[in-house]
């Protein structure tokens, strides 16, 4: 996402403009905007939604019907909801977050830290909340007890360095501190599309990243026309929005018993 809290739409505009330079056929995503448009119904314009999201400049292209007066601009709140509980990127569903609803949006900004490291938090209750059926996510890039990715750093490379302020800190401003070797980097490939991810490797002879799907891309550079260090990181401002202080509070006093391998606790 491009800014901690809020899209750099001037940002956006001039990414999707360079996107849009390079040669490619625009075709089929302009007529998936117009179909999306007719869709009679919220479930047919979420299939069309969603083959949207799979791709960057798709997302883009999007978000800017969005931004115009389009036939889109009068489902704005209904599509930005559909991207928020899709299982599209972090990165891509940030992009729609300035469409939602107010409430739905001040939940996830309006944690005030002082009042959450006041509580005490259960370190049983975190972890229910961390590995349970309505999980955090956190899993999504974290490893765990062997379970997880491997985008983000494991827990146990976390507790035993941070204290309680400084761990909500990491989950309530992703941004401020960005762990060694889990900055965020953007592969822009010659046909249009990117990828985002962590820096695995690179040389002359090949680029790899871990995208955030937790798959390996392997990369020829020739094929990279640009290779950008994002300037934020890759978790979300927001995540912790649909939870309780208490649950925050929980979901702290277990990290910071974290100790040990990923296996280990």
């Amino acid at each position: 996402h491009l800014a901690s809290a809020r899209v750099d739409v001037k940002g956006l505009e001039l990414i999707h403009e360079w996107i849009r330079a390079m040669p490619r056929n625009d075709g089929p995503r302009q007529e998936m905007l117009v179909a999306i448009a007719a869709a009679d119904s919220p479930a047919a314009r979420k299939a069309l939604v969603d083959e949207l999201l799979a791709t960057a400049d798709g997302a883009l292209a999007l978000m800017r019907a969005l931004d115009q007066d389009s036939g889109l601009t009068g489902k704005r709140s209904e599509i930005a909801l559909q991207v928020a509980g899709s299982t599209a990127p972090a990165h891509v569903r940030d992009l729609f977050d300035r469409f939602l609803p107010d409430d739905r949006r001040m939940a996830a900004t309006s944690k005030d830290p002082s009042k959450i490291l006041a509580l005490e938090g259960d370190p049983e209750r975190g972890l229910a909340l961390l590995t349970g059926p309505k999980g955090t996510g956190c899993l999504t890039c974290h490893l765990h007890r062997g379970e997880g990715r491997d985008i983000g750093p494991p827990f146990s490379q976390i507790g035993g360095k941070l204290t309680r302020s400084q761990l909500l800190e990491s989950l309530l401003q992703p941004s401020r501190t960005i762990a060694e070797g889990y900055a965020g980097y953007a592969a822009i490939l010659a046909e249009g599309t990117a990828v985002v991810g962590r820096l695995l490797s690179r040389s002359p002879g090949g680029i790899v990243i871990r995208d955030l799907a937790g798959q390996d891309r392997a990369l020829d550079p020739r094929d990279v026309k640009q290779l950008e260090l994002l300037p934020n990181s890759l978790m979300p401002v927001g995540l912790l929005g649909p939870m309780s202080d208490q649950e925050v509070a929980d979901l702290v006093a277990y990290l910071a018993s974290v100790r040990g391998s990923p296996d280990s606790n």
